[in-house]
């Protein structure tokens, strides 16, 4: 179906007030966090002033008057934080105006929030008009294509694009909203969305050969362009997290509580969380007792060295590359053997 829009103007005075009563959303699964500097916001404040053109901005209507912005959060920030004087100008060019009593005067406004300005500066920023083109009927696929399409501010960051041009981003985006991860990444972490490639991870690492296992660049982007979840594959992936989440919050019981938050920190970083994902899966089919698996855990991650030095390296440089991606698993089923092999000695 084509996209209609149309389109409404607003002065950058009434775009800073309806940011900040709440007229505009920014939720939309795509867009990213806030990653504006002070100099890129100075920048299109300057424009402002001087008159330059500012690009059109993009967003849905939700329920016929909130509008939830596809493009242009980065650029509502900058105008409404600086209105609200939450910074202050930085790296601008000197600008030439004409004061109160009509001279032409050049001054130097770094260093200068909103209320310092010249009066005739600030209407200048109020005054400036912004165009929206908004739509009523927009699919969640358009809004991932159009993103891509316009983003023209700050080049997005590999996470950024994997989740811009994720095909099953609302499985994925569900999925993500798991507890887990709002125990182990920060806040911040969360709102730049660090979790859906990790889901992404898991689903590979439950459904490939680890031989076939690469998080190279481009090999990921291409399975997060072309993967569907199934329902029992969410199933398989959100079984998974709740036996990670078990096994985190049973090691604060661990006789060694020194030991055991090494261990619950180390196993909930990314690459080892990754590496840890078909082994959490097998403890899962083989019923394996909570106590074994705290004591695994501890063994593989509680020591100076995590794993073996051979997996240790293979977490440096290159840790994407599938050779590196089927040391760790190697080198993870070594000392799982070697672990219970051990314990079955102990108690014979």
């Amino acid at each position: 179906m084509a996209i209609v829009k149309a389109n409404i103007t607003w002065s950058c005075k009434q775009v800073a007030k309806m940011a900040t009563n709440g007229t505009f959303e920014f939720d939309n699964i795509i867009q990213r966090s806030l990653v504006w500097e002070q100099a890129r916001k100075s920048n299109l404040i300057h424009s402002l002033i001087e008159g330059f053109p500012i690009p059109p901005f993009y967003a849905k209507r939700v329920d016929g008057k909130v509008y939830d912005f596809l493009d242009g959060k980065q650029r509502i920030n900058a105008i409404q934080g600086f209105i609200n004087g939450e910074y202050s100008l930085y790296d601008i060019p000197q600008i030439t105006y004409t004061n109160d009593e009509g001279e032409e005067v050049t001054e130097d406004f770094n260093g200068y929030k909103f209320d310092d300005l010249p009066e005739v500066i600030q209407d200048a920023i109020k005054d400036s008009h912004i165009v929206v083109y908004y739509f009523e009927n927009i699919t969640d696929e358009q809004v991932q294509m159009m993103f891509g399409k316009l983003n023209n501010g700050k080049p997005l960051t590999a996470k950024e694009r994997n989740i811009a041009y994720c095909k099953d981003i609302m499985t994925v985006t569900e999925i993500g909203k798991h507890a887990l991860f709002s125990e182990i990444l920060t806040a911040k972490g969360l709102e730049q969305r660090k979790q859906l490639p990790i889901v992404m991870k898991i689903w590979i690492m439950l459904n490939s050969d680890i031989e076939d296992v690469s998080f190279a660049t481009a090999d990921f982007n291409e399975v997060m362009s072309n993967t569907k979840i199934s329902d029992t594959e969410r199933t398989e992936i959100e079984t998974v997290l709740d036996k990670f989440r078990e096994i985190y919050h049973a090691l604060e019981t661990w006789n060694n509580p020194k030991v055991a938050k090494i261990v619950r920190k180390r196993m909930v970083s990314e690459t080892h969380m990754i590496s840890l994902v078909p082994f959490i899966k097998q403890f899962i089919d083989d019923e394996t007792g909570m106590d074994r698996i705290c004591e695994i855990m501890v063994a593989l991650f509680g020591g100076d060295v995590i794993v073996s030095d051979t997996y240790a390296e293979s977490c440096k440089g290159g840790s994407a590359k599938s050779t590196n991606i089927r040391r760790r698993h190697e080198e993870i089923e070594k000392a799982i053997d070697e672990i219970v092999y051990k314990n079955l000695n102990e108690t014979a």
